[in-house]
C-alpha cells in the first residue's frame, strides 16, 4: 500500500483533475508493475500498470527465442 501511494505522488501535477492515484499489481510477494495516473486523456493507473507489465512480458519472451 505504501509503495502505491508513493507512485501516486508521481502523477502530480500532470494528473489533474483527476485525482493522483497509484497501483501495485503483485504476485504473491512479488511485485509484477506498477503505474500511477497519466495527464488526462492518457491512461489511467491500472491501465498504465498493466501496459507496464505487458511490456516487460513482451520483452523478456522475446530474449528467450
Amino acid at each position: 500500500m505504501l509503495l502505491s501511494l508513493a507512485h501516486s505522488r508521481k502523477a502530480l501535477p500532470e494528473s489533474l483533475p483527476n485525482p493522483p492515484v497509484g497501483c501495485v499489481l503483485a504476485d504473491a510477494d512479488e511485485i509484477i508493475a506498477q503505474g500511477y495516473t497519466q495527464a488526462l486523456g492518457q491512461y489511467h493507473t491500472e491501465a498504465d500498470a498493466l501496459a507496464f507489465h505487458s511490456f516487460l512480458v513482451l520483452l523478456f519472451t522475446s530474449r528467450e527465442k
